[in-house]
């Protein structure tokens, strides 16, 4: 099937502001590639965990403001690091 071409099966996507509206949208789109997800949001996005689990995929929630520029490499680390324990 040509979708198996688009497979991200195995693959991890940080996405940010993905608890309403685009950023939702991508979560779930990446999710059903294939994707684990990390998201990263000002709040926690509750509705976006259950459908992204739903569809079978990880998905590791991390809060941050993402304004603060000088805390982002941590903040990657963190999603490294912390998908991989799951």
């Amino acid at each position: 099937m040509i979708l198996n071409a688009f497979s991200l099966e195995g693959k991890v996507a940080v996405v940010t502001g993905c608890d309403t509206g685009l950023g939702q949208g991508m979560a779930l789109g990446l999710a059903e590639a294939g994707c684990d997800i990390v998201g990263i949001n000002i709040v926690e996005p509750t509705e976006t965990i259950a459908r992204v689990t739903a569809l079978g995929r990880r998905f590791l929630s991390l809060t941050a403001d993402l304004r603060q520029i000088d805390g982002i490499p941590a903040l990657l680390e963190r999603a490294g690091s912390g998908i991989r324990s799951y």
